[in-house]
């Protein structure tokens, strides 16, 4: 009992400690940056999920978003340019992946992923 609240209090104090470091990242900007393509991920899954920019084989991650939330994120239009590029979602702490399959978008375009409780069936529209 009492090793179960050290754990608890630890993963607490890690949690908030780790949301009190900001890397400051491109593509979690507030406003559309030159040369973007937005990323609006909706996760109607339980589970947290990592998303990751994959272009010309080369994964770079985006965020993560919660589960049953929605997250928009902006992307360099270089990556997206790249002759196979998809956005992979995977389970934080679990097993499988959601993935948009190779899609093209352009600047100033919008990519719509929404993950599915069933990964498979994952879809994506870009508008």
């Amino acid at each position: 009992m009492i090793r179960a609240r050290i754990a608890l209090v630890a993963i607490a104090m890690i949690a908030a400690g780790s949301t009190g470091c900001r890397s400051g990242s491109p593509y979690e900007a507030e406003t559309q940056q030159p040369h973007t393509v937005g990323l609006v991920v909706k996760n109607d899954n339980y589970t947290e999920m990592d998303v990751y920019a994959v272009s010309d084989g080369l994964p770079t991650r985006i965020g993560t978003v919660t589960g049953l939330t929605t997250r928009s994120f902006w992307i360099n239009d270089s990556y997206v340019g790249g002759t196979d590029f998809r956005v992979v979602a995977t389970p934080v702490g679990g097993n499988g992946r959601a993935s948009t399959g190779p899609i093209l978008a352009a600047t100033g375009q919008t990519i719509y992923f929404n993950i599915n409780s069933m990964l498979r069936a994952s879809t994506v529209s870009i508008r």
